[in-house]
């Protein structure tokens, strides 16, 4: 049971006071906010590494009971405990399946009915990233925006989704990226899977890679790095100090990654904006000086292989000078993949929302497009269109990604053959 602090406020208390768990496979992080929101208890226990889950569910019991303790409450008098959980969350049935990351935790286990009978409160669950993702768009950085993709970078890989200004669920674990498939009968996944990757991004899998290569012999400072800061696993502090000390073994296993996703760079070089009043462009050597510097720090957090993927025109130019012919980069310009299915289109040659733009839109988001709407062939004027996207079908659209990625697929299979083989 968590230890009870009594006192004449908490009936009141018990109205404004709520207690949040993070469980981590590193870490269990608990607090307790008064009704502004504000931290007025807290608490951080290692996650257990052996056991089961009775043993995590100890450490959450231990953890909001530190944390109520230090902001004057019982834990029975918070309003309520909400949890953030890896693995496949089920807040109906009150129940987390298939934590791999955590001790002997591959089957089902009632996380609610353990907690409400330890605490003594109403108790809530959620994917541990979905809800960090919730609380940004809702009190961080994604204020300004409708939809949001976060990706959390722990343990394992996890992803959350808002569209539209709500939490995207979807069914099982739809919605986890650390589980989509970025190499075919790839490494070994904890989720039981190959190729994930979290088997490759995913820091309990990257331990395990370790822990092998430290048993063949390999030389490393990663885990005299754990030791002397007092941790039980390869925490992210761990590998960034041994990354700074340039351990072979770290920067050979974050290498391991295929490919990340990196942020796009929407703002560019496009001189004809300057026809539409009010309009802004970066000027090429603003738009080449931002490019070298995203470039720049992807390599110094240990990427090796860069591709960039240019959808526009007048940026071929300055992106193809910034690349100056380097080897750890390849640059695929949009107008020169998908050849394949130009046969499909009825007007070859077009512009902005043209007829291939179109199809790629009604295939990739129909409800964006609005047929009626259209505007026909015609020169480039305030619409910024030409060409007939009257002929566009989703059909074609389909069939011109399919054979941009095929382009795109066999361009980095000739760059770097290692990254597809067996594949």
């Amino acid at each position: 049971m968590c230890v009870a602090t009594n006192g004449p406020g908490n009936y009141f208390r018990r109205m404004t006071y709520r207690g949040g768990i993070d469980l981590g496979g590193t870490k269990v992080q608990a607090a307790v906010v008064d009704k502004s929101g504000q931290v007025v208890g807290q608490s951080r226990l290692p996650t257990p590494t052996a056991g089961g889950p009775s043993d995590v569910i100890d450490s959450l019991t231990a953890a909001m009971r530190e944390a109520a303790e230090q902001a004057g409450v019982e834990t029975s008098a918070l309003k309520g405990i909400g949890i953030g959980s890896p693995g496949k969350v089920d807040n109906d049935a009150g129940t987390v399946t298939g934590a791999k990351n955590l001790p002997d935790w591959g089957g089902s286990v009632d996380v609610r009915s353990a907690l409400e009978e330890s605490c003594g409160t109403a108790i809530a669950l959620g994917n541990d990233v979905q809800v960090a993702t919730d609380a940004e768009f809702a009190l961080g950085s994604g204020r300004p925006y409708k939809s949001l993709l976060g990706v959390f970078w722990g343990t394992g890989v996890g992803g959350g989704i808002v569209l539209d200004g709500k939490p995207w669920i979807g069914r099982d674990a739809a919605g986890e990226i650390g589980h989509v498939c970025v190499r075919m009968g790839g490494a070994p996944c904890p989720c039981g899977r190959e190729g994930c990757m979290e088997a490759y991004a995913g820091r309990y899998a990257m331990e395990l890679r370790a822990r092998k290569e430290v048993e063949r012999g390999e030389k490393t400072v990663l885990f005299k790095i754990m030791e002397e800061r007092g941790r039980a696993r390869l925490t992210s502090g761990v590998w960034a100090r041994a990354l700074e000390k340039e351990d072979e073994l770290a920067q050979r296993l974050i290498e391991r990654l295929p490919a990340v996703a990196a942020p796009v760079v929407g703002f560019g070089f496009y001189p004809a904006f300057t026809a539409f009043a009010g309009s802004q462009h970066l000027s090429a050597e603003t738009f080449k000086s931002l490019l070298a510097e995203l470039l720049g720090n992807l390599r110094r957090h240990g990427a090796r292989r860069l591709v960039i993927l240019n959808t526009g025109v007048s940026t071929e130019k300055p992106i193809d000078e910034v690349a100056g012919g380097a080897t750890d980069l390849l640059v695929l310009h949009m107008r020169g993949l998908g050849a394949a299915a130009e046969t499909l289109l009825d007007v070859a040659e077009g512009g902005h929302a043209d007829e291939r733009e179109t199809s790629v839109m009604l295939a990739l988001e129909p409800r964006s497009v609005r047929m009626d709407k259209l505007v026909l062939d015609g020169p480039f004027e305030r619409t910024g269109a030409t060409g007939d996207p009257t002929r566009a079908t989703a059909f074609k659209g389909e069939r011109i990604l399919a054979a941009r990625t095929d382009d795109m697929v066999a361009a980095i299979a000739r760059r770097w053959p290692d990254l597809v083989a067996g594949r």
